[in-house]
């Protein structure tokens, strides 16, 4: 009831636009449609809003298309326009910039911008630029990052909310994102912006030039654009109350508080310390008077203090060490963009444009150097830092050794950097045939040279083998026991003393950690030929026709550093972890492997569109619209793709529309090839044994799957637009998306869950701490393993008028989904309204907006966004979390923007504020990341930041 409350006050409180839908035209404020109008009247070419490549009109096109302009965009969220695009109730959970550093995410984001249209990962969207595709930013989102785009530049975005995948391919399951240039910009922009938030952190800044020339009477055109832009990361996680408190979800048990999990306050890690703690002494059964008991910076030992709901790895409260994690992700970005075209007639136009963009990101990362648990440090009785206090209480107790639990505060936390360069080039002509009839043909060539260095990485042999030492007789001096034995492991084995926080020397840390690299080459050639025109007519109008082939290759290779590619092994280590043993890469974290492959795709398409009726009674207009692809895939064969549709017009003012389609999306490199790779930190319940106790810290191994089929979904739109005039419209559509072998990897829970149910073949994915111990790591390949189906509606309402000598433009945008349903094994679950996990989606998803723009070129621009509350997991049951922790808020963000222009709107300069989260909204209590790295929100869903200003200009000559 207060969802439905809030839909019917932005509806007609605000009442904002729907037409979006169908044109820009109707819901942009003055200064926008003077941009609009100027930027049509240079291009010369008509404006194609359809999502179909055989439409022209927009408006009677069958599939729902949302149009947002530059300048909408960017007066949501000054930012940058892809923020402005991702406040769309449409889209949800995107992986941004901010997102990237969370703490065990393990996104292979790479610091970018990767669009996901409901929910259904941006694997499942496809990103084209000008209605052609670019190649992947991240070999893990198989996505383009939208950051390069030249945003200066773009004069609308339109996003096609229904499978599209038979008008422009593979990935077109959740919907299309087309970014539109425009080509015939002339004159000079320039514009600069900084901001930051109310803390005094978080500083921001964005400068950027575009420029445009025609040239031999109108016949040749050149653009250009560069822009530079930099946000600064917050590291401290101190720097926010709600972050301070270190709240998680942790294990627990029954007796501790009636639930298996619950979140917990100032989570520390339970028997490890910044200084070492004593866990249990060896052999077996020993006297062990120092147990519990941990290091002081002296050397000393004090009792150590177990915290509340404490489990082998984490409790809230007591002696542990608290690791944290960054609250947001810095980044910086160069994007250059140039475009020529030249035109020798009608018949030949021939163009070429180049982007050349370089994303970079720097973020804290989980920490590789606690040892605890299944890797808990095992000190000998001689070893060579080892207090001499504690040496006698060993020697008089027979104690051999113990094991020690540390978080190695010395060696920095694990600080993961990323680099993105990209280069495309398009060169192509096109022109008209004569009549109705043009054609293009352009080769487009691609590439993305992605680097990543992960700092101050435990390398696990060196580590262990310099915990090892040992007194030198020869010189008194502390050695590693490898180098005193003459063994291999020992030649350049720096000894490290782990007794007491800070204790380990600059050279013993630069020989125990060290940096992971990778270095990925993604590339990506295509060439497309397509025609369209209009071979006949029918009684109601023309029949509109578009058909083309398409070729298209990808290919990937990643170079990794020595360490990552090896396996860890034990020979000569004394206390080498069993766990870690035969395990693939030689850090504690990241450790990726080498990658190669490729595939290749042809395709070919049509689509028409035939009128059926014109201004006649009760069929004021009537369109079929159809389309039809077959692509043949190197490695997996044939497959059709399909779409049909209709629109009906019974009045002018009326318009129902539907389609129905078959939509594919074949696996991408990372799935197909991918070798084994590691996220750290992870928790799962034991449900092969009694109680299903929770274990942490699990690894999870990745690995591809080269036999992987397409993806088969079946997509079903239908809707209502009234467009009654006095500036007023409205849509409503209804969705429904299902898709079978859905490309996934099992839970860590579902591998468990199902060797408890009795599947040998995944009790063969887990790996223990040796015969009947506990889980130490689970591997997790790629299958067409699930079914995903999510249905709901989308709404826009929309109005505007004159007002005041000004101009009034109210506009409003919903989104109710229904499900998002996954059934993995039989077992369905539906993530609709699971506001505590990534992979979910509100199931009110709200944004309104009420613009004013005056004569004198103020303006005064308003907006509110809204998801609603819901559980934190719907799978997890009243013994899994207190029922009163399974519930996350509905959340309610205002924005605000003041400009004042000075010139005319096709000239002069404009200065502008906003005040994003304009009452300073915390994010409510929804943890995330690993469990012995606590994130207290959900950084998909919820501002992370708080409120922030932004100040700028924008001039145009």
């Amino acid at each position: 009831m207060t969802a439905c409350a809030s839909l019917v006050a932005l509806v007609f409180l605000q009442v904002t636009a729907a037409s979006a839908q169908e044109t820009t035209a109707a819901v942009a404020p003055q200064e926008e449609a003077a941009d609009s109008a100027d930027a049509a009247s240079n291009s010369g070419n008509e404006i194609i809003v359809s999502g179909s490549r055989a439409i022209v009109d927009g408006t009677n096109a069958p599939t729902p298309v949302t149009v947002m302009s530059n300048e909408q965009l960017k007066t949501a969220s000054p930012s940058s326009l892809i923020d402005g695009l991702n406040q769309l109730p449409v889209f949800a959970s995107s992986i941004r910039p901010n997102s990237t550093g969370s703490s065990g995410s393990g996104q292979g984001g790479n610091g970018g911008n990767y669009l996901n249209l409901r929910a259904l990962l941006p694997t499942r969207t496809l990103v084209l630029l000008d209605g052609r595709r670019t190649v992947a930013s991240s070999i893990q989102t198989n996505a383009t990052d939208v950051t390069l785009f030249p945003q200066m530049l773009i004069s609308r975005v339109d996003v096609v909310t229904g499978g599209a995948s038979a008008a422009y391919g593979s990935d077109a399951v959740a919907g299309v994102v087309n970014f539109i240039v425009d080509t015939k910009f002339r004159g000079l922009r320039a514009e600069a912006q900084s901001g930051i938030s109310t803390y005094g952190d978080g500083f921001s800044y964005r400068v950027g030039v575009a420029g445009g020339h025609a040239f031999a009477d109108d016949r040749g055109h050149i653009i250009a654009s560069f822009e530079h832009a930099e946000t600064k990361g917050i590291d401290d996680a101190n720097a926010r109350s709600w972050a301070a408190t270190g709240y998680g979800i942790i294990p627990s048990t029954i007796a501790q508080s009636g639930t298996t999990q619950i979140f917990a306050p100032d989570v520390r890690l339970n028997g490890a310390t910044f200084g070492g703690t004593i866990q249990s002494c060896l052999p077996a059964g020993v006297t062990c008077p120092i147990a519990n008991m941990f290091f002081n910076q002296d050397g000393s030992l004090s009792p150590f203090v177990t915290g509340r709901f404490a489990s082998s790895s984490v409790a809230s409260g007591g002696s542990g060490a608290a690791v944290r994690t960054n609250i947001t992700t810095g980044n910086w970005t160069n994007t250059a963009y140039l475009r020529a075209q030249y035109e020798f007639s009608d018949a030949v136009r021939l163009f070429a444009e180049g982007i050349y963009a370089d994303v970079n990101t720097e973020y804290r990362g989980a920490p590789s150097n606690v040892t605890s648990g299944s890797t808990a440090l095992t000190i000998f009785a001689d070893n060579a830092f080892l207090p001499d206090a504690v040496r006698a209480v060993m020697a008089t107790n027979g104690i051999t050794s113990f094991r020690m639990g540390r978080s190695n505060k010395e060696i920095a936390p694990n600080r993961n950097r990323t680099n993105t360069k990209t280069w495309r080039g398009v060169a192509g002509i096109e022109g008209s045939l004569g009549g109705s009839w043009n054609y293009s043909l352009a080769l487009e060539r691609s590439r993305a040279h992605y680097q990543l260095f992960g700092r101050n990485n435990l390398i696990i042999e060196n580590f262990y083998n310099g915990a090892d030492s040992v007194i030198d007789p020869a010189t008194n001096r502390p050695v590693c026991r490898s180098t005193l034995l003459g063994l291999p492991q020992g030649q350049g084995c720096v000894p490290i003393d782990l007794f007491g926080e800070d204790s380990a020397s600059a050279e013993a840390i630069a020989y125990a950690a060290g940096t992971a690299k990778a270095d990925l080459y993604l590339n990506q050639t295509n060439v497309m030929l397509d025609f369209r025109g209009s071979p006949f007519d029918t009684w109601a109008g023309p029949v509109s026709l578009a058909f083309g082939a398409e070729y298209r290759k990808e290919t990937a290779v990643q170079k990794v550093d020595p360490i990552s590619g090896k396996v860890k092994s034990n020979a000569g280590i004394r206390g080498f972890p069993t766990s870690a043993n035969g395990q693939p890469g030689g850090f504690a974290l990241s450790n990726p492997q080498p990658i190669q492959g490729e595939f290749s795709v042809k395709e070919a398409y049509g689509e028409i569109v035939v009128p059926l009726a014109r201004d006649i009674p009760f069929l004021y207009s009537l369109d079929l619209n159809g389309a039809v692809r077959y692509a043949d895939y190197s490695n997996v064969g044939g497959v059709w793709t399909w779409k049909i549709g209709a629109t009906w017009e019974p009045i002018s003012a009326l318009r129902f529309r539907a389609t129905r389609s078959r939509d594919i999306r074949a696996a991408g490199i990372a799935e197909l090839f991918t070798a084994s790779q590691q996220t750290a930190g992870l928790s799962v319940r034991d449900t092969t044994l009694p109680g299903a106790p929770a274990v942490a810290p699990v690894t999870r191994q990745t690995r591809g799957n080269g036999g992987l089929q397409p993806e088969v979904a079946d997509t079903v739109t239908a809707g209502i637009v009234v467009t009654p005039g006095s500036g007023v419209n409205l849509s409503v559509d209804y969705y429904s998306i299902k898709i079978d072998g859905a490309i996934t990897q099992s839970t860590l829970q579902q591998v468990v869950d199902g060797c408890a149910a009795g599947n040998t073949e995944l009790c063969g994915l887990i790996t223990r701490n040796g015969p009947g111990g506990s889980i130490s790591s689970i591997i997790t390949p790629f299958l067409n393993l699930a079914q995903v189906k999510t249905s709901g509606l989308d709404i826009e309402a929309g109005y505007r008028t004159d007002l005041g000598g000004g101009q009034l433009t109210l506009r409003a945008l919903a989104n109710h989904t229904f499900e998002l349903e996954t059934t993995n094994d039989g077992i369905s679950v539906d993530r609709a309204g699971d506001m505590g996990l990534r992979d979910a989606v509100a199931k009110w998803t709200l944004s309104g907006s009420a613009s004013y723009a005056s004569e004198g070129g103020t303006t005064v621009f308003v907006q509110g966004r809204y998801l609603s509350g819901g559980k934190y997991d719907s799978t997890l049951g009243p013994t899994a979390l207190p029922v009163e922790q399974n519930h996350v808020p509905a959340v309610f963000y205002a924005d605000v923007t003041l400009k004042q222009r000075i010139g005319e709107p096709a000239s002069g300069v404009e200065f502008f504020l906003t005040v994003n989260n304009l009452f300073n909204r915390k994010p409510p209590l929804a943890p995330q990341g690993a469990v012995t790295i606590p994130r207290q929100t959900n950084p998909y869903f919820y501002d992370m930041v708080g409120r922030y200003f932004t100040v700028g200009a924008r001039a145009r000559f």
